[in-house]
C-alpha cells in the first residue's frame, strides 16, 4: 500500500513494488521540482531487498534532463517573444495608432511616444495614455 511522505507530499510505495510511484500536479504535467522529489522519495522508500532498477533509475534521469531542456528552450522562446515585441514596438515610434482598450473598449489615438517593458508585456506609451502591443489596432506613417 502507498504511503504519504508529509514534507513532499508524494505517494511511494514501500514494500509492493517500488516503481509504482505516482504523485499529482496541477494539470501541467511534472515540473522539476516535483520530478526530483518523486525521484527522491522512489529512492527513499525502496525496498532494499528489491532495490530499483538500474535501467529505470537511468530512464528517469535521462526524462528528468528532457525535461531540463525542454524548460529551458521555453525560457529563450519566451525572451525571443519579448524581443521581437519590443522591436515591433520601436518601429511604431513616432506613428500614428489606434488601439482599443479591453476593459472599456474605448479607443485611444495618437503618436507613439515610448515603448517600455513591464513585467514582460510591451507597453506603448501614446501621449499621456498607455496600451498594450496587442491592443494597438492599426498604424498609419
Amino acid at each position: 500500500m502507498p504511503t504519504v511522505h508529509a514534507t513532499t507530499g508524494v505517494a511511494a510505495s514501500t514494500r509492493t513494488n517500488p516503481t509504482n510511484t505516482t504523485a499529482v500536479s496541477g494539470g501541467m504535467g511534472l515540473g522539476k521540482d516535483a520530478f526530483m522529489k518523486l525521484l527522491l522519495a522512489q529512492l527513499r522508500y525502496q525496498d532494499p531487498m528489491q532495490p530499483k532498477d538500474d535501467t529505470q533509475f537511468i530512464t528517469q534521469l535521462a526524462q528528468f534532463n528532457t525535461l531540463e531542456q525542454m524548460q529551458s528552450i521555453n525560457e529563450a522562446m519566451q525572451a525571443m517573444r519579448v524581443s521581437q515585441e519590443m522591436m515591433q514596438g520601436s518601429n511604431m515610434i513616432g506613428k500614428q495608432v489606434q488601439a482599443i482598450t479591453p476593459t472599456d473598449q474605448q479607443t485611444v489615438s495618437g503618436v507613439v511616444t515610448a515603448v517600455k517593458l513591464v513585467g514582460g508585456q510591451v507597453i506603448i506609451s501614446i501621449g499621456d495614455k498607455h496600451v498594450l502591443l496587442s491592443q494597438i489596432v492599426s498604424v498609419q506613417s
